[in-house]
């Protein structure tokens, strides 16, 4: 598969922040273990994945996440997919998505765009002596309609250039 490019056509460039020297704990017989431990092996191996999406993949649509405009001009929908962002983030699109066109009550907007972006949401408390702690952390996405272009350091990926608008009804592909 090749590298993705950001929409200029120009190589993304790996973030500051996701070139850092890689630690993981030692483990060794006898160690205690601790919440920090545990934590710092995820980071060591989120950190190890991230880079290697970055230098495998790229940011920016792996599969899917196609764009378009429905009937009537009331939603957009976002094709089922898979994206990387610009520090290195999975973002997965399981199944199609519908998401209202935020400017349905006034004219649209002559130019727009689609952004995605990692998010991540606290799931299945349980009870502890602190209160109820989040047991799992589901890793999901926000969508956003913008109607001016992203920065230059935006963290989001782009699935729909923002430009000119399209007759509704057709798709649009990053």
């Amino acid at each position: 598969m090749a590298r993705k490019t950001d929409i200029t056509g120009r190589q993304a460039v790996v973030l500051a922040s996701v070139l850092r020297t890689p630690t993981r704990p030692n483990f060794f017989t006898g160690r205690l273990l601790t919440v920090e431990d545990f934590q710092m092996e995820q980071e060591y191996l989120d950190h190890k994945r991230r880079l290697q999406n970055l230098a495998t993949l790229g940011a920016g649509v792996v599969t899917g996440l196609a764009v378009s405009e429905e009937p009537g001009g009331t939603d957009i929908t976002i094709s089922a997919g898979y994206a990387v962002d610009p520090l290195g983030r999975e973002i997965i699109v399981p199944a199609d998505v519908c998401v209202p066109w935020p400017m349905a009550s006034k004219r649209p907007a002559r130019r727009w765009g689609v952004v995605i972006e990692y998010a991540e949401h606290d799931a299945d408390p349980v009870p502890t002596t602190d209160g109820p702690i989040a047991s799992t952390v589901s890793e999901g996405y926000s969508i956003t309609v913008i109607t001016e272009p992203p920065a230059s350091d935006d963290t989001r990926v782009v699935l729909r250039p923002f430009g000119v608008q399209r007759k509704r009804g057709s798709t649009a592909r990053s």
